[in-house]
């Protein structure tokens, strides 16, 4: 279970899989923003983020989708707009 929580991060919960992390459950802080736009859509640049990670790199623990979903959603509130604030994959570093 992911459950975002805005400026103060990502809560995620595992059940009995935990999918390459350590631990069964933890808060993982918010990627930093450089200004705060507009967070209409930022939650989708999380989810689109989150799932393009998990797609490209299979295996890989999950606090690392998470972080490059953050780092997404980051950049999209830093843009006036919705679809076409959101930020392309090269933005993003690594992932």
């Amino acid at each position: 279970m992911l459950l975002t929580l805005g400026a103060e991060g990502v809560f995620v919960s595992h059940g009995e899989i935990r999918h390459g992390d350590a631990v069964p459950c933890y808060r993982q802080p918010a990627a930093a923003a450089p200004r705060v736009v507009d967070t209409v859509g930022a939650g989708d640049a999380f989810a689109g983020a989150l799932a393009a990670f998990l797609d490209l790199r299979p295996g890989r623990p999950l606090a690392e989708a998470v972080a490059f979903a953050q780092r997404a959603a980051a950049l999209k509130i830093g843009r006036e707009g919705a679809a076409s604030a959101m930020p392309r994959r090269e933005e993003l570093a690594p992932g």
